[in-house]
């Protein structure tokens, strides 16, 4: 099964359709537009509450989640000024449902604590919808 990059698998993402909307009402009314970067990637990781008892906390953790959080931090330099940049690793790129979403390749970048250089895509918008 492929995954579509959202919550709701036949809509594709939404969150930059969402922010961009609000940011046009925000310059209306002369407020500051609000930047979001996301790194996504498609990883195993181990989710849940981790710690001792008395001080228990829900979370997230693996090498996944360093990676997404390492794709996030790299779409600063890789910033054009959209008002949302979200960058996804190959791994996610194969897992999506290319015919919701569209990637376009941002390079091979060295990632801090990877051994070997990450493909990168740049999510560029979501496809139009289309009548069934």
């Amino acid at each position: 099964m492929r995954a579509p990059l959202a919550a709701e698998p036949s809509k594709g993402p939404k969150a930059p359709r969402g922010i961009e909307g609000d940011n046009a009402r925000r310059r209306q009314n002369g407020l500051p537009a609000v930047r979001l970067r996301l790194g996504i990637h498609t990883d195993r990781v181990v989710v849940g509450n981790i710690g001792a008892t008395g001080r228990m906390n829900y979370t997230i953790v693996g090498d996944g989640v360093n990676t997404g959080q390492r794709l996030e931090a790299l779409g600063k330099e890789l910033d054009d000024g959209r008002d949302v940049t979200v960058l996804v690793s190959a791994a996610t790129a194969q897992a999506a449902d290319r015919s919701q979403v569209q990637l376009e390749p941002a390079g091979r970048f060295q990632l801090r604590g990877k051994d070997v250089p990450l493909e990168v895509f740049r999510l560029t918008a979501e496809r139009p919808e289309t009548s069934h």
